[in-house]
């Protein structure tokens, strides 16, 4: 037979060596591996003996429901330090609470636990307000609660931002009702917030709904001359569509000229 050549032998040896280093190791690890479990599992059984896991969980495991961090500021002797913790812990799970209920469309549940909160000596904080708002805004059409909270969020310390407006004007949008859509709107111009593009779509789609088409094409030239807010083809349709229903057919064909130099085709 003939020889390999010396490269080739001289790779193969190193594989070989490498797999041994590597099983090697494998086992190393393997063997400290057993150590530790074992003596994990001596640990248990020890303390099992003793009655100490149950009594060790007691003691050591940290509220983190509502309920149980409700109870837990009611202990008498409750250190400074641990009652502040407690106090941001339970705001955080408040609003996390008040977010749920608001994606289960479960405005009033939600609504509760807000009202709820300054009772517990809890701030109603920006994020608070938002989940609110969400509450109010996701697919329920509690506008004129939206615009409400919105407006006493505006009066107090909390200052809203865009996900504030978005909300509130969502309620407005899903409710058909224009002219609070508007004034959701301007009140954003005020606080000197940018709207993004998912805002000028539900501007633009309420414009669609109720054939405002001058606010519609308004809202166009305002997204074009800002390159942080190109229209899209959604935006460009509502925009159509608003010029459809009032009967201004020539302005809906320079909007679907304008979507087709954006490179959209919109529907007929």
């Amino acid at each position: 037979a003939s020889r390999l050549p010396a490269g080739i032998m001289r790779r193969a040896s190193a594989t070989r060596v490498a797999g041994a280093a590597i099983a090697i190791g494998q086992a190393r690890r393997g063997a400290l591996q057993r150590y530790y479990l074992s003596a994990f599992g001596l640990l248990l059984a020890a303390l099992a003996g003793l009655g100490c896991p149950q009594t060790f969980a007691r003691r050591h495991s940290y509220p983190t429901t509502r309920r149980q961090l409700l109870a837990h500021l009611e202990r008498p002797n409750l250190s400074e330090q641990d009652r502040l913790v407690s106090l941001t812990s339970l705001q955080d799970v408040f609003v996390a609470d008040i977010t749920k209920y608001a994606r289960r469309r479960q405005w009033t549940e939600a609504l509760t636990l807000f009202e709820e909160m300054p009772m517990h000596g809890l701030e109603r904080n920006v994020a608070a307000y938002n989940a609110q708002l969400q509450a109010f805004g996701n697919k329920v059409k509690r506008w004129r609660e939206a615009v409400e909270l919105l407006a006493e969020m505006r009066r107090g310390g909390s200052r809203p931002n865009l996900e504030s407006f978005y909300w509130t004007l969502r309620a407005c949008s899903d409710a058909r009702q224009w002219e609070a859509a508007f004034g959701v709107l301007e009140g954003l111009r005020e606080e000197e917030i940018d709207p993004d593009s998912e805002f000028y779509l539900l501007l633009l789609r309420t414009c669609g709904r109720d054939a405002l088409w001058e606010k519609a094409i308004e809202l166009l030239h305002e997204m074009r001359n800002n390159p942080e807010t190109p229209p899209l083809a959604r935006h460009y349709q509502y925009a159509a569509n608003a010029c459809e229903l009032a009967n201004n057919f020539d302005m809906g064909t320079k909007v679907e000229e304008m979507a087709a130099a954006a490179g959209y085709g919109l529907r007929q």
